[in-house]
């Protein structure tokens, strides 16, 4: 009798071990699954990310920060003054003209999200307009990492002109 137990549950056991690998690797699977990031949630996106650089407060971007450390922790610093970069030339504003979607980058380093992250990009064409000036057209590239649910979101800007 005493066997049997004890076989019933190491059955039980090695039931439950394979299990939990399964859904592990199930898991696994749906995080490389990632959903598509469409192109009217690009717009909306580069609408809001276009009006907080006109604002000229950071703290209105809706890039991924790092929660877990102070507000002023260095990585947090370091993306202050990536969106600061960003910010139209004194007196002037930006206007979106529209998005390009360049898909998946591969991986990259993102140091207040992670070293060597999934990727995935597109570009914000703006026009940026200034008093006594011609219009300048500015790309400036948004990368998104991925996040709960599959889904992607914005985590950092990339100034090209």
């Amino acid at each position: 009798m005493a066997l049997a137990a004890a076989l019933v549950l190491v059955v039980l056991i090695a039931g439950g071990a394979v299990a939990g690998w399964y859904l592990g690797k199930v898991e696994d699977d749906r995080m490389r699954q990632m959903k598509p990031y469409l192109p009217d949630k690009q717009l909306e996106r580069a609408q809001d990310l276009v009006s907080a650089l006109n604002s000229r407060d950071p703290r209105k971007l809706q890039l991924l920060r790092n929660t877990s450390a102070a507000p002023d922790a260095p990585d947090n610093l370091q993306l202050d003054r990536l969106i600061e970069a960003a910010f139209p030339l004194p007196d002037c504003r930006y206007a979106l003209d529209s998005v390009r979607d360049r898909g998946e980058q591969g991986t990259m380093d993102i140091s207040w999200v992670s070293s060597d992250t999934r990727t995935y990009r597109y570009d914000m064409l703006i026009t940026e307009t200034c008093p006594g000036r011609a219009p300048l057209r500015r790309v400036i590239a948004v990368i998104a990492v991925p996040y709960m649910g599959g889904y992607w979101t914005d985590a950092s800007l990339l100034i090209e002109r």
